[in-house]
């Protein structure tokens, strides 16, 4: 596919005449491929679709591959029927419609509803069917439980906040199993379902609470946004259309947004309490909202004529604050700004050393996953 995005670059991304779909020009993404399936983005319009015609005709003249026609599908925000038809004679595929399957997940422009998930309760169902003719211990139905029917969902569970009902329709299948060996009829259950999801050192089986787990693998997302992965065209994406260099932590979500990124943002506050900056250049760090200094993001704790009477905006990035390779506060002798001053992280600002983000005393693993959630230990 590497020989296809060259094509791709030289004769749209390069081309007046080629208009990008209109999420996709900050990042100006033509192309996402994985394996042999291959999504294309442009405007609807006939100029850029013949581009792309030819760059996919360019690629099976050097390569010998071609689109399946009969596999292969168009979609198309416009309603003009003149246009749609035309736009299928150049390519020559079918006219699809959202949602669709793509990568084991929907592709949707809605929130996920329980519908679009019944596979996943259909999926762990057939596994304990297929196990239902041999005679299983506790401790063997205790284990298949952890090991496999609590990862049918985590894929989704990665990329989605899943609806509660499915989530708990998940857990009543699963305590089934456990307590009566089928996923159907009454379970007779001698244990809280919610004491069984306590860790071991705390007297339960380890077993994970679905929504606190959905919750923690959502924030790696987050994680990417927060650290610029640079693996990730999805973040990348993310920073160039939604964030656009404004601060995460105070930024407005409206109403307009996709129900995926609300479900995202609305973790922000979980995330704020366990992330901190490590400041290099000081160009990727807010001031007075990031979590860069000892006693936490600055704008919980300093008043607010702090930023206006030294001139730091709220969008003021830290290195506004070094000098030199050393930190320059200004007017460090307010009363105020002397405490903030003489406590600054012990590593200077350096220019050659781009900003990180850390977890405090956490990692996002094992370690970190009850405390991320708001877990309570229980004595």
């Amino acid at each position: 596919m590497e020989v296809l995005n060259g094509i791709i670059d030289l004769k749209a991304r390069r081309n007046n005449n080629f208009t990008f779909h209109w999420k996709c020009e900050a990042t100006h993404t033509v192309m996402l491929a994985f394996a042999d399936d291959l999504l294309l983005f442009s405007h609807a319009d006939v100029s850029s679709i013949r581009i792309l015609k030819e760059c996919l005709e360019e690629f099976h003249w050097l390569s010998g591959l071609s689109a399946n026609t009969n596999k292969s599908e168009i979609f198309i925000c416009s309603k003009d029927p003149a246009l749609i038809q035309d736009i299928v004679d150049i390519l020559g595929f079918k006219v699809g419609s959202l949602p669709i399957r793509y990568l084991g997940v929907p592709l949707i422009s809605t929130r996920l509803s329980v519908r679009d998930c019944t596979i996943l309760t259909e999926k762990i169902t057939r596994r304990i069917k297929s196990w239902k003719n041999r005679w299983l211990s506790f401790g063997g139905r205790l284990q298949l439980v952890a090991s496999i029917l609590s990862s049918v969902h985590l894929y989704w569970a990665s990329i989605f906040i899943l609806p509660k009902s499915i989530l708990k329709q998940i857990d009543c299948i699963k305590r089934r199993f456990l307590w009566n060996g089928s996923s159907e009829g009454k379970t007779n259950a001698k244990v809280a379902w919610a004491d069984i999801c306590y860790p071991k050192s705390e007297g339960g089986l380890g077993l994970k609470n679905l929504q606190a787990q959905n919750k923690a693998l959502i924030c790696k997302l987050l994680w990417r946004i927060l650290s610029k992965d640079p693996d990730s065209a999805w973040s990348s994406w993310v920073h160039k259309t939604r964030i656009k260099d404004r601060c995460i932590w105070t930024l407005k979500v409206p109403d307009s947004a996709p129900w995926s990124w609300k479900k995202i943002m609305n973790l922000r506050p979980v995330m704020c309490a366990h992330t901190s900056k490590i400041i290099g250049d000081g160009m990727d760090t807010f001031v007075w909202q990031d979590h860069w200094h000892p006693h936490g993001p600055l704008s919980r704790v300093c008043s607010d004529r702090i930023p206006s009477s030294f001139g730091l905006s709220e969008g003021a990035k830290v290195s506004r604050l070094s000098r030199d390779e050393h930190w320059a506060w200004p007017n460090p002798y307010d009363r105020e700004v002397s405490s903030i001053a003489a406590n600054m992280p012990h590593h200077l600002p350096n220019a050659e050393r781009k900003d990180s983000l850390k977890w405090g005393p956490l990692h996002i693993s094992r370690p970190c996953f009850y405390p991320l959630v708001g877990h309570q230990r229980r004595d």
